[in-house]
């Protein structure tokens, strides 16, 4: 007698039954979103994966209530205007984890939905290797100072190749930035931050309207459990990043991942300037100070 086998392992990913309204929704007026599935689901790193296009100051509340996703906003929506809600792979089976990759929910306030595009890829400026958890802005406001105190008009967030691709974007003129967001306020705000603009303001036409490219359906096996490289597909745009020159002496990070050990980073060596450190309540024979580009207690 055996223990029964189960069937075969689950590989399909969940199926979207049904959603309140209808993807691609014109005219919305509502503050609820739910999306029904054919089995239970779960989300996976959401704060992290999840964004919206255009930017809202506060982001949506999701929950899971049996086979339902909802979505919930308090944000006054903008009139005539087209929302891309970006959930990535965050999407997943309850009992096997696949995922839903790349999935979008688009509706509009507005009578259309903006259906131009934006395509390109982002590299550092170091080696040119594709940074990781880097953002791609699209401002309507030309101003350069707009980066630094407004949200974008657009935002998405790249490949791990660099690829990135903004859909659903109204015809205009726009500046277009990089960014790796250190403090997840959308805006560049530090120079711990890396970043990218593109010199002349993009223009966005109706001959904008990239279509998707299909992706291959023949599956390359790894081979001594190395995932084969996929070459970026090469978009219009080309961001390069770089960090700006630190000029001011300040705590940049401290941590302590051990019990017995302090470390503090300086954002630049401290060269001739002095620096004092000390414990409230303990004398100082009872630690010592190990000096480099950062502080060890």
């Amino acid at each position: 007698m055996n223990t029964p086998a189960g069937g075969p392992k689950d590989k399909q990913k969940p199926v979207i039954l049904k959603s309140f309204p209808d993807n691609g929704t014109t005219n919305f007026r509502d503050n609820e979103i739910i999306i029904t599935f054919d089995e239970f689901v779960v989300l996976d790193k959401i704060s992290e994966k999840f964004m919206v296009s255009p930017p809202m100051r506060k982001l949506p509340e999701i929950f899971i209530r049996g086979k339902n996703i909802h979505i919930r906003f308090e944000n006054e929506l903008r009139d005539s205007t087209t929302y891309t809600f970006y959930f990535q792979d965050a999407i997943r089976d309850l009992n096997e984890g696949n995922p839903i990759n790349n999935y979008q929910f688009v509706f509009s306030t507005g009578p259309f939905i903006d259906s131009l595009s934006v395509t390109g890829n982002v590299y550092t400026a170091l080696n040119l290797d594709p940074p990781e958890n880097t953002l791609v802005l699209l401002y309507n406001q030309l101003e350069d100072s707009m980066v630094v105190s407004q949200l974008p008009a657009y935002i998405t967030r790249t490949e791990s190749n660099g690829e990135f691709r903004i859909d659903n974007v109204h015809t205009g003129t726009y500046r277009l930035y990089a960014l790796v967001d250190v403090d997840n306020s959308k805006n560049y705000n530090s120079r711990d931050e890396m970043f990218a603009f593109h010199q002349e303001p993009v223009h966005i036409t109706s001959e904008k309207n990239f279509l998707p490219v299909e992706k291959d359906t023949v599956v390359v096996k790894p081979v001594d459990g190395k995932i084969p490289f996929v070459p970026p597909v090469t978009g219009e745009y080309q961001l390069v990043l770089f960090q700006a020159e630190k000029k001011l002496h300040y705590l940049s990070s401290s941590s302590r991942k051990q019990a017995y050990q302090l470390i503090y980073t300086l954002s630049l060596p401290p060269d001739t300037m002095e620096f004092e450190f000390s414990i409230p309540g303990v004398t100082a024979d009872k630690y010592f100070i190990e000096k480099k580009n950062i502080w060890l207690c």
